[in-house]
């Protein structure tokens, strides 16, 4: 009964892998079922479509009297997926300038969310069009060239 028992969990086990690992995620890229890399990931969250950081703390922002408490979460989830960018591997381009593309796009994030934290519009209007413009740099070198 033990033998079975122990067998059935290992091709359950198996099954689980090889359903499950055909859309897995490598960390360099796209796994086998297409699903996206962790820059992407990233990204969509930061800055694709209008729910995502970057024009939802914009929009905020531009309030006359912003949301702090929401902004201030926003930016901290911000500064927290910046950090996480750093970690990546460039898809292309150079590891060097992707070191310091990242880094500087992390500071601007830290400086976004000690901005929010402080309740410092005009610092988190600064530091967020900082963040808002230093795209087309990181893409130009690493994503493919200009306009992707």
């Amino acid at each position: 009964m033990k033998r079975t028992y122990a067998g059935l969990m290992f091709l359950s086990s198996l099954a689980v892998v090889t359903i499950g690992g055909c859309g897995e995620e490598t960390p360099h890229g796209p796994g086998l079922g297409g699903l996206p890399s962790k820059i992407k990931q990233l990204m969509t969250k930061l800055a694709k479509g209008p729910t995502s950081l970057t024009p939802m703390i914009a929009k905020e922002l531009n309030e006359d009297q912003p949301p702090w408490e929401t902004i201030q979460g926003q930016s901290k989830e911000f500064a927290q997926l910046a950090a996480e960018m750093v970690k990546e591997s460039p898809p292309k381009g150079e590891r060097d300038s992707w070191a310091k593309l990242t880094s500087a796009y992390t500071e601007d994030a830290n400086a976004l969310d000690k901005a929010a934290q402080a309740k410092d519009k005009n610092a988190a209007v600064a530091a967020h069009g900082l963040l808002a413009t230093s795209c087309k740099a990181c893409h130009d070198a690493h994503r493919g060239g200009p306009g992707r």
